[in-house]
Formats: structure tokens, sequence, C-alpha cells
């Protein structure tokens, strides 16, 4: 079994945990509020925790199935092999960009240990370190930066692998 299926199990599973606190803690927020008239305010936390990992993991995962954002505008009017060099350079650009939020969330990460959670937990006598949320964007970037390598590495073979198929005319 390959590292990358394996870190996909581990993906799956994670995102499948989250999701699931999202939706149950939501239940439980608009029972509690609604239907006992007994609001929880701690439960905030947990869902913005819930959500903030599924989005920077779920955007690894987008990565990872090339879901981001792409803009074609010339795909359809370009050849084959300046279909697949305009490939490279977005994921190159890419690339860069989740560079640049791997630099961010590790620095944001760092940042977690000194800082605390704004609101108090009632059954806590302290805050809730904020490095467990800022954690996520740090992690969700690992994930993005492995699989985006991942996706210019099958570029660069693509765009070489059409190169000796056409005999390197076109």
């Amino acid at each position: 079994m390959k590292i990358t299926e394996k870190l996909e199990g581990i993906l799956f599973a994670i995102l499948s945990v989250f999701q699931f606190l999202l939706a149950f803690t939501i239940f439980v927020a608009v029972m509690a509020r609604y239907v006992f008239k007994f609001p929880i305010p701690e439960i905030n936390i947990v869902q913005n925790f819930s959500l903030i990992w599924l989005v920077m993991l779920g955007a690894g995962y987008a990565i990872k199935t090339k879901k981001h954002l792409d803009i074609d505008l010339f795909g359809a009017y370009i050849s084959e092999k300046a279909n697949r060099i305009r490939t490279l350079i977005i994921d190159i650009i890419i690339l860069l960009a989740v560079i640049f939020i791997l630099v961010v969330g590790y620095k944001t990460f760092l940042t977690g240990f000194v800082r605390t959670e704004l609101t108090p937990i009632r059954f806590l006598d302290h805050r809730i370190s904020l490095v467990y949320f800022n954690s996520a964007m740090f992690f969700g970037a690992i994930v993005m930066v492995v699989y985006q390598i991942i996706n210019v590495i099958k570029s660069i073979k693509d765009v070489k692998s059409h190169k000796k198929s056409s005999g390197g005319d076109e």
C-alpha cells in the first residue's frame, strides 16, 4: 500500500470524525436552545474547531483530487501540449501558494502555544490553548503541500511523456 493511500485513509477518518462532530454539535445546540431553552455557549467552540479542521484538511483533499479552483478560458482553444504546459504552470503556482500557507500556518501554530480561546468554558478552570485551532492550518497545509508536490510531479511527467510520444514537435 502506498504512503499516499495510507495518508488518504487517515485523512478520510479525520474528516469523517470532524464532519460527524460538527453535525452532532449543531443538532445539540439547536435542541438545547430552541427545545429546552438552555443555550450552551461552549458548543460554539467545538463547532468552530470542527469547521476549521474540515476546511483545512478538506482543502488538502481538494488539491489531491484537483477539485480546487481552476479557471480554464483557453483550454479548448490551445493544443494538447500547450494545455499540459498550462496545467504544469498552474500546478507550480498552486504549490507556491500552499508553501506560503504552510509558512503562515507554522507561524500561526507557534502563536497558538501562547494564546488562549476567548470564550471561557464553565467546567474548566483555564481557557483552551489556541494551538488546537491554529494547528489545523499548519497540518492542513502539510497535506496540501504533499498532494500538490505529487500533482507537480505528475504534470512534469505528463509534459515529458507528451514530448516523447509526439516526437518533440508541435
